[in-house]
């Protein structure tokens, strides 16, 4: 889990002002700590007290320097004690979050650079949650595997949901999905989704079927973005 060798020039110093929760299942309560390390797929950090190997947990970041936070899921992979009554505790994010994500929460004034950049959306839709909430977000990105939404208030990391999609001639598609991470914008919550069931090929065909939709419908956007993927132009 190197920083440097996947966000320079962000320096260490910069990670480790970030301050973390690792908040797990009720009725425990949260663990403060402050980061060491970060990467796209896990961190490291030292906590006031320990929590058990294996155990799935909820990461919260804080970078109160510059007002970002981000938060994802995670399994904690291996506990360390220290000498001064605190731990060192490494946990293996839930899914590899983006280069972009990490850089906003670190140094958010750097302009974005992705390695392989997700297809942009503009345009509203309908999520429906698994406890049997709706809500209007506003989709802002898709890729093979997931999308990104923007949300008025904040989720909870591992969620399900069903993404709610309509044609100009009412037609409906629900595509299932799960929460992955989150992040504090000016505008509201940037969430991170990952398609289940292998839904990103269910996505494509589904969609490629309305290739005549209204460019005036959510899924008319996405026709074109859909056909690039199964293309494999990225």
């Amino acid at each position: 889990m190197r920083l440097q060798s996947e966000f320079d020039p962000c320096r260490a110093e910069d990670v480790r002002a970030i301050g973390v929760e690792v908040h797990r299942a009720a009725p425990r309560p949260p663990v403060a700590g402050r980061l060491l390390n970060l990467s796209s797929r896990g961190a490291k950090a030292f906590l006031d007290s320990p929590i058990a190997g294996d155990e799935v947990v909820t990461l919260k970041f804080q970078h109160a320097g510059v007002n970002s936070e981000l938060s994802t899921g995670g399994t904690v992979k291996r506990l360390r004690a220290c000498g001064d009554g605190t731990w060192t505790v490494t946990c293996l994010f839930s899914q590899r979050l983006p280069a972009v994500t990490l850089l906003n929460l670190i140094c958010p004034d750097r302009p974005e650079n992705r390695k392989a950049p997700r297809y942009p959306i503009d345009g509203r839709a309908m999520v429906d949650w698994e406890e049997g909430v709706q809500a209007e977000v506003q989709l802002e990105d898709i890729s093979a595997g997931g999308f990104r939404m923007l949300a008025a208030e904040p989720v909870t990391i591992g969620a399900r949901l069903q993404l709610v999609l309509r044609t100009a001639a009412h037609k409906r598609f629900v595509v299932p999905a799960v929460t992955r991470w989150q992040s504090k914008s000016p505008d509201g919550y940037s969430v991170g989704c990952q398609f289940l069931y292998d839904q990103g090929q269910h996505l494509v065909d589904a969609i490629l079927s309305e290739g005549n939709s209204s460019p005036s419908s959510n899924l008319g956007r996405i026709v074109q973005i859909v056909r690039n993927l199964r293309a494999g132009q990225h």
